[in-house]
């Protein structure tokens, strides 16, 4: 038990991102109401093909989420750090990643399912989250991506 404690309290200071979340910023308009960013640029004939971008890249970071769980659940722990960013790979080995994984389910049970969540943006990064569901008890996994869609930051909740 104090071993997973110490696994997962390392994980939490030594990898990614800040968890903090993220508003939308609202503007006034003209009649001095607030609107979100996103109404306006509609309003302001903002480039769909940008808004499409951003979603394609969501779905993407979504999928790279799912696959990431989905390869720990397999034990496949060597395939599951290919999307690691440079500091993820120093930070969070193949070894460190299976005993991590093996001690969640030591203290959780068998691992059940995934569910997407959401997704957030919180600084520069996407964080999508999915519910994890275990025999035991459910957790909330935090998988953040960087810019180059590498996963920056892994968190359990």
């Amino acid at each position: 038990m104090k071993k997973l404690l110490f696994i997962l309290l390392a994980l939490f200071v030594l990898v990614g991102c800040s968890h903090d979340e993220h508003e939308p910023a609202e503007t006034d308009n003209e009649a001095g109401e607030q609107v979100d960013d996103e109404v306006s640029n509609e309003e302001n004939g903002a480039d769909s093909s940008e808004q499409d971008g951003a979603d394609a890249d969501s779905e993407q970071v979504i999928a790279l989420a799912e696959e990431f769980i989905g390869q720990l659940a397999n034990e496949e722990f060597e395939a599951a750090t290919q999307h690691f960013n440079e500091m993820m790979e120093a930070q969070l080995t193949t070894v460190a990643l299976d005993e991590l994984w093996v001690a969640l389910q030591d203290q959780l049970g068998a691992f059940i399912d995934q569910e997407y969540n959401s997704i957030e943006e919180v600084d520069d990064h996407q964080v999508v989250l999915i519910d994890g569901l275990f025999e035991g008890s459910d957790v909330v996994f935090s998988v953040a991506f960087d810019n180059n869609n590498q996963i920056a930051g892994f968190y359990i909740q």
